[in-house]
């Protein structure tokens, strides 16, 4: 049973870091978005891209307001309310690092783009 309720600390303080980790990596890519649409001139883009930022920013929130807090330490939980929270913590982080992948990817094509711009101006 310890070990059951370990592990689900574990898992919970791991949906919060991912969390938090996403918001950056959100924030970051869509500074990175902003910068490549600019260089290309490609605003209408930015817009999209905000509004996607946004919802997801807010989802990621949402989800994080459906984990367990950091703090708990699920004493006197069954093994089957553990395991119910287990499943719930899983889903809440599979759904969270879907996102930050996502994010991850857009950074990745920001990064090949600049690099496209940055040969093209070298190479007319």
């Amino acid at each position: 049973m310890i070990g059951d309720r370990t592990e689900l600390i574990n898992a919970v303080q791991s949906a919060h870091t991912l969390a938090g980790e996403t918001l950056r990596t959100i924030r970051k890519a869509e500074g990175s978005r902003r910068s490549v649409m600019a260089s290309v001139g490609r605003s209408g883009a930015v817009d999209i891209m905000e509004q996607n930022a946004k919802r997801d920013t807010q989802a990621v929130s949402d989800i994080t307001k459906t984990l367990p807090a950091v703090a708990d330490d699920f004493e006197g939980f069954t093994p089957e309310q553990i395991a119910n929270i287990s499943i719930q913590v899983h889903a809440a982080d599979m759904r969270i690092a879907t996102l930050k992948s996502r994010y991850e990817s857009e950074l990745q094509q920001d990064e090949a783009l600049r690099n496209r711009v940055a040969q093209s101006r070298h190479f007319p």
